[in-house]
């Protein structure tokens, strides 16, 4: 029960202050999206006077695939509901392509023609998480609660786009920001995350 109260908290705080933008036309331009690729996140960490910027690194890179992962797996869960109408490349063929194209290129380096012609699709999805701390699986994540109970606040800042091949525009964006002290994993966070954002994706059926 404690637990579920928890979530409870966990999703009203994500639901309240998220931003989200949608193309003109973005639910049309979506419609003819058959298979899309989910990039590696990109994750970075608030680095502190004393921390290890080899170590940190290593965690990002880690945290990266983990949340592609997880995304990915959440994507899959979401459409086998029937409530997407979009076809997701597994992440497998997706980063051995990208490797395939570009090796170690970071993917800001490269324009989103490059990078759909490369994997393929009709459309790529793009994350990006700014973590207060490192992960305990790859990294240490604090969510945010009401209270200061779970120890000092700590902060998440996560945004994840969709964007069109076809032209190469931005389609749809969702960001937002989380502050507490509850530490989670990679997989709940994304779970708390696109419960919402999903809501406001364009690849709903209607």
């Amino acid at each position: 029960m404690k637990n579920y109260t928890i979530l409870i908290l966990v999703l009203i705080l994500l639901s309240s202050c998220a931003s989200v933008y949608l193309a003109p036309n973005g639910e049309q331009i979506a419609q003819h999206h058959q298979t899309v690729a989910i990039l590696k996140s990109d994750v970075s960490y608030k680095a502190r006077k004393n921390d290890d910027l080899n170590a940190l690194n290593s965690s990002a890179e880690s945290s990266a695939y983990e949340f592609q992962q997880e995304i990915y797996k959440w994507m899959l869960t979401r459409k086998s509901t029937h409530n997407f109408n979009v076809n997701f490349q597994d992440v497998s063929e997706t980063n051995s392509k990208y490797k395939k194209a570009f090796g170690d290129t970071n993917i800001k380096e490269l324009a989103t023609e490059e990078i759909c012609r490369a994997l393929n699709v009709d459309g790529i999805i793009v994350s990006n998480f700014y973590l207060s701390k490192p992960m305990s699986n790859g990294g240490a994540l604090a969510l945010g609660l009401l209270t200061g109970v779970y120890g000092a606040t700590n902060e998440a800042i996560v945004s994840i786009a969709i964007k069109n091949c076809e032209d190469k525009s931005l389609l749809w964006q969702y960001d937002h920001k989380l502050q507490g002290g509850l530490l989670t994993t990679p997989s709940s966070l994304v779970d708390a995350l696109m419960r919402h954002a999903s809501k406001k994706m364009p690849y709903n059926l209607k």
